[in-house]
């Protein structure tokens, strides 16, 4: 992987894995980005690359679900050194840790849809609805929510206002949560 280059120029396609790496090199438009730094540790299934949407939806979480891994990336970064991996045992998702964010956003982030109305229910005049699916929010992690939502907007902050954990956690600011997230 070190002697490949590609040119955000000539395609928008150009993904490598990510990593943390001795020197940083920006990817740059219409100039080509060549590996050539000394790689510390690739973050498994993460992607950068010219354009970051791109690289993002062919991401997976997989760093998520792996304590040494998370551990790797906090002492290599300097980063709040309160994360734990996520518990593949008790999860109930069928999101796998492999799965890919594009895979999770095509099904809508949706673990499951029941069709509890019968499709005659909503035909009338010859329109036919398609049937609805409720959604609900089990409360997990409320960390991984904010990491995440961070991670995706771009704007994760070394020193975030807000922290979750056991002690600082209240009954009412779980259950505002769980209010706000529950449809």
């Amino acid at each position: 992987m070190s002697s490949e280059t590609c040119r955000c120029d000539q395609t928008s396609n150009c993904i490598y894995p990510a990593g943390i790496y001795n020197q940083s090199k920006a990817i740059i438009s219409n100039e080509a980005f060549s590996n050539n730094a000394s790689l510390l540790f690739v973050v498994p299934g993460f992607q950068v690359g010219c354009v970051p949407q791109n690289a993002l939806l062919q991401s997976t979480l997989e760093c998520f679900y792996n304590q040494s891994c998370l551990d790797i990336v906090i002492t290599l970064t300097g980063a709040l050194r309160t994360v734990f991996a996520l518990n593949i045992s008790n999860s109930i998702s069928r999101f796998g840790p492999t799965t890919t964010i594009g895979d999770i956003f095509d099904n809508l982030m949706l673990e499951s849809c029941r069709f509890s109305i019968p499709r005659s229910t909503f035909m009338h005049y010859e329109v036919q609805f398609h049937p609805f699916c409720t959604s609900s929010f089990i409360r997990d992690e409320l960390w991984l929510q904010y990491w995440t939502m961070e991670f995706l907007n771009g704007t994760i902050d070394p020193t975030p206002s807000l922290y979750w954990n056991e002690e600082t956690a209240s009954i009412d600011k779980h259950e505002e949560a769980k209010e706000y997230y529950t449809t």
